[in-house]
């Protein structure tokens, strides 16, 4: 297509993509804004006016749609969703998405109208192709969205062997811009409120947001590993599963690959687009408004060029940091409330295995070997790339998810595995004791 035949909205969808791609992996001494601590029930509570109306909805009663269940996978949130009355669909509710997003196989099956075919470059060194969908409604429990367009991305087959469960689309920007998103992690329920009726009366902490090109930000303190202390500014991404990922300027300009003393180096991550390699450290805190967190996990870029190499904000905040608050999204007053859960002390552990674990398969019941790091437990028990696993413990690997399967290689050190290994057309048997890396 020739650049003066470009649409607005591929041009818009181009532009923003480009960023949103990285945020699908996934893994400040004072804020430049200052952060309102009072309780947030005493906030001003008159809705922004919005200058678009990008889609319909209806609730089934009143303003709102409360207590719709979610799963759990990864710390992500999955809902299930009806697009044009069939289904439901698995749908990432991911704050980090430029836009909501519908698979590009599921949106073939339900014969949805394509236009606006484009191609962006992802997380990875990939690329990915993008079209425009027409006319879809998407249906929750007590809510209904009829959108004149959405999204069409290849989302099931990028990132569902990562995540070892289907992936059918997402919730994204649109969503979260045109609703008060209230998210109960300890309970695992959403609340979607109209904004102009909202009133939050609770004792939760306001933190401020900042909204720039389809992605909201926030203002925290990170203390490094040595003291020094730094501002940052992070896209604030449900859909990611890590803590704090920062983006290759900053970590280059505060050495920290150099100065961190324990570091797991050239770990492979999946995103939309392809593969990348990053590194793997802890920092001393996260300080967001008054909460300080101790000793998170952070994934440091070693991205070159792409997303994650770009200097428009420093890096992202992800949901293991966000899932131990009940959280609530309101862009209309540009404010993300927080009130702390039974979760906020909880460690931050990483694997202790030195395993990165892909499922394949059409139930993803197969787990393959994607990478075994170097000196970690794994390489010293002589695991291999491409190695299969099909036992552990002495039942078959297929009892369980490929993130039960995660879980069980971080909880605690000195646990001992005994696996059952197809390499080739070998069966082997494999000890794997579990220890701290980081």
């Amino acid at each position: 297509m020739n650049e003066p035949q470009k649409s607005l909205w591929q041009e818009r969808h181009i532009k923003c993509w480009i960023v949103n791609v990285a945020c699908l992996v996934i893994l400040a001494v004072a804020c430049t804004s200052p952060v309102n601590t009072s309780p947030a029930g005493n906030h001003d509570s008159s809705a922004a006016q919005s200058d678009s109306k990008p889609f319909e909805y209806r609730f089934t009663s009143g303003s709102s749609a409360k207590d719709i269940p979610f799963e759990i996978n990864a710390n992500k949130i999955y809902l299930r969703v009806h697009v044009n009355n069939k289904g439901p669909l698995s749908f990432i509710l991911d704050s980090g998405a430029a836009f909501d997003v519908l698979d590009e196989e599921q949106a073939r099956a339900l014969n949805v109208k394509f236009s606006d075919e484009a191609v962006v470059r992802g997380a990875g060194e990939g690329s990915v192709h993008i079209s425009a969908g027409a006319g879809v409604s998407l249906s929750l429990a007590g809510v209904e969205i009829v959108k004149p367009n959405i999204t069409i991305l290849p989302i099931h087959s990028s990132i569902s062997n990562n995540e070892g469960r289907d992936v059918d689309g997402l919730l994204g920007y649109d969503f979260f811009k045109r609703f008060v998103v209230e998210i109960d992690y300890a309970n695992k329920r959403i609340s979607i409120h109209e904004p102009k009726t909202y009133q939050y009366a609770g004792a939760g902490k306001i933190i401020p947001l900042e909204e720039n090109k389809e992605h909201i930000f926030i203002n925290a303190t990170l203390v490094l590993a040595d003291g020094r202390q730094s501002p940052v500014q992070l896209l604030v991404d449900t859909g990611a599963r890590m803590g704090v990922m920062l983006n290759t300027p900053f970590v280059n300009a505060h050495r920290l690959i150099d100065t961190t003393p324990q570091i797991i180096d050239s770990v492979i991550s999946i995103g939309v687009g392809g593969s990348y390699r990053s590194a793997v450290a802890r920092v001393e805190s996260l300080r967001m408004g008054p909460f300080t967190m101790k000793e998170p996990v952070v994934t440091l870029s070693r991205s070159k060029s792409g997303v994650l190499a770009g200097s428009d904000y420093d890096g992202i905040i992800g949901a293991e940091i966000l899932r131990r608050f009940k959280v609530i999204f309101d862009y209309s007053r540009q404010r993300m409330i927080v009130e702390p859960n039974a979760y906020l002390n909880e460690p931050y552990n990483y694997d202790m295995s030195g395993l990165v674990l892909v499922a394949e398969g059409p139930r993803f019941k197969t787990y393959k070997i994607l990478q075994v790091l170097d000196r970690s437990p794994a390489a010293e028990s002589g695991l291999q790339k491409d190695d299969e696993i099909r036992v552990i413990n002495g039942q078959p690997a297929s009892n369980f998810t490929l993130e039960q399967i995660r879980q069980m290689f971080t909880q605690q050190a000195g646990v001992e595995y005994k696996l059952g290994i197809q390499r080739n057309n070998q069966l082997l048997t494999v000890v794997l004791k579990l220890r701290k890396l980081i």
